[in-house]
């Protein structure tokens, strides 16, 4: 079925008030339940999954637009989002094509950037909408956030920063150990890869 098949069946349906104009799972199970005649067989489950990957999108779109800035790992940012919209690791996993401790490995990871490449970080970013700009910003915060002390934890909350304080000032001693310069040239390192990675795929709205 086409895409403009499967719009003009949903539009018929909401017309005929068997779906309401904000859909959610349930919604679309029931209809789905009623008696759809003439339908072939294969068509509601195309439907079923066509529309939980949009209602899984709006949601990405929706949680990604509504977290302040912060102070974290990649993975974490990576977790919160996915967390906040509702998916479960499983979900995150199916739509990028991987195992579930593919993506446990990158939320769970305390490295400011995660161990995998710029290219299958791009999936991520596709997935979970989100900007260059934003993934930049995030890392250097968060490597400028390793010279704070605990009063500089204070006033970066205080101007609006969000973090969960006990984990990130745990993740900040926990970098003691490594040499802040050179992570910081290996972050940055990363960003230019990332950032070539998107020109090369002429990926334009996740360049802003």
């Amino acid at each position: 079925m086409k895409d403009e098949d499967l719009n003009k069946l949903l539009r018929l349906a909401i017309q005929k008030g068997e779906l309401p104009l904000e859909l959610d799972d349930a919604a679309v199970d029931n209809w789905l339940a009623q008696d759809m005649a003439g339908v072939p067989p294969e068509i509601p489950s195309k439907i079923e999954r066509l529309v939980k990957v949009r209602l899984q999108e709006a949601a990405l779109r929706e949680s990604a637009a509504s977290i302040s800035e912060m102070i974290m790992p990649l993975g974490r940012l990576v977790s919160v989002i996915r967390t906040k919209a509702g998916l479960s690791r499983a979900d995150l996993s199916e739509r990028l094509g991987k195992t579930a401790d593919y993506v446990a490995e990158i939320e769970d990871s305390r490295a400011v950037v995660p161990r995998v490449s710029t290219e299958e970080f791009i999936g991520l970013m596709q997935l979970l909408q989100l900007s260059f700009s934003r993934v930049s910003a995030t890392v250097q915060r968060t490597i400028d956030s390793w010279a704070v002390g605990s009063s500089g934890w204070t006033d970066a909350i205080s101007t609006g920063l969000r973090s969960n304080r006990d984990e990130a000032l745990s993740f900040r001693k926990g970098s003691r150990s490594h040499t802040a310069a050179g992570d910081r040239k290996a972050a940055e390192r990363w960003l230019s890869s990332l950032d070539s990675e998107l020109a090369k795929r002429n990926l334009t709205d996740l360049r802003k």
